[in-house]
């Protein structure tokens, strides 16, 4: 679903496998990602470790995302290769609870490091886009719900 509403971020977004319950309360499955930078600078792929859990006592859900071990990219058949850069999540996740007068609350957080060889100018340039691509990135999810939510039969809201 996520390259439904975020392909902008994204040239590949796949899902690994099949999802593995862990636990009554939690799933896990991987992740392959490859981000585009800028024209002239390697895209970066990601390899990914990804948990859903349910939030104990209470409404809602958590996921936790943290990159893959070199030996468990191996397993995946994901070695890194010469036309991209490997980066690291070190921790990204995001919570959803329902919010008290309607609507969903989302909380997210992403640490990653993007590996060697990013120009200064690019840096710069990630610093200050940075700060608006929160906004836009949880906007263009909320865009893609209410469309979504449009298309549902009200039956099955």
């Amino acid at each position: 679903e996520r390259m439904k509403w975020d392909s902008k971020a994204f040239k590949v977004y796949e899902v690994l496998g099949t999802q593995v319950q862990q636990s009554t309360q939690s799933f896990c499955d991987f992740l392959y990602c490859r981000v585009p930078v800028l024209p002239g600078v390697k895209d970066r792929d990601m390899v990914q470790e990804r948990f859903l859990m349910k939030l104990p006592g209470e409404q809602g859900y958590a996921l936790a995302i943290h990159s893959c071990s070199p030996s468990q990219c191996s397993t995946l058949g994901l070695e890194p290769t010469n036309d991209v850069i490997r980066a690291q999540t070190l921790l990204s996740g995001y919570i959803l609870r329902p919010h008290p007068a309607g609507g969903v609350v989302l909380l997210g957080l992403s640490q990653t490091d993007m590996g060697g060889n990013v120009p200064q100018w690019v840096q710069s340039f990630a610093k200050k886009a940075g700060k608006r691509m929160p906004l836009q990135w949880a906007q263009r999810l909320e865009d893609y719900l209410k469309t979504r939510s449009s298309q549902i039969a009200p039956s099955r809201r």
